[in-house]
């Protein structure tokens, strides 16, 4: 793929709600913040809708999210003016159809918690009790100095703090309760972030390659979890990128071509079902087809068929500045 293509092709693909411009890192602007004139902003407004327009809608029994009104920025720092501009866009999609039996359940599982609490209750009452009891006997024995008969009981309070929790976790109603909530609260969201002439990209570091989309430079994906959650992740780029390290990818700017303009994109797409995909490159071809039953991959499928990223290049290649 020629460069001039990637990058015509890139102008397309960038959506964005703000335009987030790169500052110094340590924070100061010692060139001043230049107004960015109308006819850049209007540029880039433009890259940001066209963008827009090609992002999949949201499938049956999901919703589109967040906020989606375009804005760019009306000024920038004088000692980035001479790099290429960055700016980005998420989408976020939720799923709604299930919400009602989702809230079902997970009141369910609660009301099975309280019942379990509640039976376990008076025991705990009556060791509570005889806790505080004795506290209040220690206390006494303290404050008569008598150290010996205080530190005595230490002994016979701790016996029934090992019984106290001995008594609330009997049964598994608790962990019951959180497996329910980590289940219910799983494929409910997903984002896709495209970022245009981010000066850097890094991957997880147990990120690994799968075969790039038609019409992209590379593509990586790694998971994370927690808290019984599953992330999946998958990072395509798009334009001129130079490999700095492992896992670590920096914009190359393209010569002859405006800051305002896209010189490479990079385009992340999260979410837990992604990551379940047992191989990338079959979970985004529609032509194998076997795991995209669900609406996440569907919409993973759709932004990474072949011919979609054509699709955007040649619909926009006006954004890039060059068609070839």
């Amino acid at each position: 793929m020629r460069a001039g293509t990637a990058f015509a092709f890139a102008g397309c693909v960038i959506a964005g709600v703000a335009c987030a411009f790169v500052a110094r890192a340590d924070g100061v602007c010692n060139a001043g913040y230049r107004t960015i004139t109308e006819p850049d902003r209007a540029a880039m407004v433009a890259v940001l809708e066209a963008g827009k327009r090609a992002l999949p809608p949201a499938p049956t029994g999901w919703v589109i999210g967040g906020y989606e009104t375009i804005s760019v920025q009306q000024s920038m720092c004088g000692d980035i003016w001479a790099s290429p501009w960055s700016y980005q866009f998420t989408r976020h999609y939720n799923r709604v159809d299930d919400q009602a039996s989702r809230d079902a359940r997970f009141r369910e599982a609660a009301a099975k918690l309280k019942a379990a609490t509640d039976a376990k209750q008076p025991r705990l009452d009556a060791i509570m009790a005889k806790m505080q009891k004795l506290s209040a006997q220690q206390v006494a024995f303290v404050q008569k100095q008598d150290m010996e008969s205080a530190t005595a009981l230490n002994e016979p309070m701790a016996k029934l703090q090992e019984e106290y929790a001995r008594v609330a976790s009997e049964g598994d109603s608790q962990q019951q309760f959180e497996a329910t909530a980590v289940e219910l609260g799983k494929d409910l969201e997903m984002s896709v972030q495209f970022t245009v002439n981010d000066p850097r990209q890094m991957a997880d570091a147990r990120a690994t390659n799968f075969a790039p989309p038609a019409g992209t430079q590379a593509a990586t994906r790694w998971t994370n979890e927690g808290n019984g959650n599953i992330q999946g992740t998958a990072l395509v780029l798009v334009g001129g990128w130079r490999a700095s390290a492992p896992g670590e990818w920096r914009v190359v700017p393209r010569p002859g071509v405006t800051y305002n303009r896209p010189h490479a994109i990079a385009v992340r797409v999260d979410g837990a079902d992604l990551a379940q995909a047992p191989r990338m490159e079959r979970e985004l071809d529609p032509r194998h087809g076997g795991h995209l039953e669900r609406p996440q991959r569907r919409i993973v499928a759709q932004l990474y068929s072949t011919g979609y990223w054509e699709q955007w290049r040649s619909a926009c290649v006006r954004f890039g500045g060059h068609g070839e």
